[in-house]
């Protein structure tokens, strides 16, 4: 793939333009600027598309990755996003890179299971998206990140089930009654310093374009 292409391939990129109609509605929208760090845009992001029971492992791993980079760099949208894709059993997330005049720098995912992430051609990005695969368009310089998506996700994106936890994988009885049912476990104190984090993130923010209620997790 070229290293400087126009953003609007990556919409000609999956035949949206066929037959002068397009099929299927994309949807997109921005779900958080720049301004507010990594973890304000992955929070924005997760709160859109992911399963609410998997926020507390997806923080936990981010928070491991900033503690290990202390004094030494920095968390980074792009790669924070890709270790969510790896993360992810659908499949991974298409991340796109763009830059000033909306030049792609780069298209990558990260499978599940993958050892490191991979770059994508166009055929390769075009097939994902035809799959439903959410696409993260990271755009530093206008200041913002969008998500670009076909069909609009109808259940909640869930993490692995190895990582969710022996207690998330074991079913309930049958016959528990709903008093019985354990209630959801209590966030871990690093996952409240995170939580903290981001509120005081986002309370030094502009007003954000509003995103779309978030996606049924059941």
């Amino acid at each position: 793939m070229p290293k400087r292409e126009p953003l609007e391939f990556v919409c000609g990129l999956y035949d949206l333009q066929g037959k002068g109609e397009v099929p299927n509605p994309v949807y997109e929208d921005v779900f958080a600027q720049t301004s507010g760090g990594v973890l304000n845009a992955l929070d924005s992001f997760m709160t859109t598309f992911c399963d609410g029971k998997d926020h507390g492992r997806i923080f936990e791993a981010v928070d491991k990755r900033r503690r290990n980079l202390l004094g030494v760099g920095v968390l980074t949208f792009k790669y924070e996003f890709l270790c969510l894709s790896q993360m992810l059993e659908c499949g991974g997330l298409v991340v796109i890179v763009v830059s000033r005049g909306q030049i792609v720098k780069s298209v990558d995912t990260w499978e599940h299971g993958a050892l490191a992430p991979r770059a994508l051609d166009r055929d390769g990005a075009r097939l994902l998206f035809a799959k439903g695969t959410v696409t993260v368009v990271i755009n530093p310089e206008a200041g913002f990140l969008q998500y670009m998506v076909r069909p609009y996700p109808q259940r909640a994106l869930r993490i692995a089930p190895a990582l969710r936890g022996e207690e998330q994988q074991q079913p309930a009885p049958k016959h528990a009654r709903s008093e019985e049912l354990q209630p959801e476990p209590e966030p871990s104190p690093r996952v409240r310093e995170m939580r903290a984090l981001i509120r005081g993130a986002r309370a030094a923010l502009r007003p954000e374009t509003a995103a779309p209620p978030p996606v049924s997790s059941k």
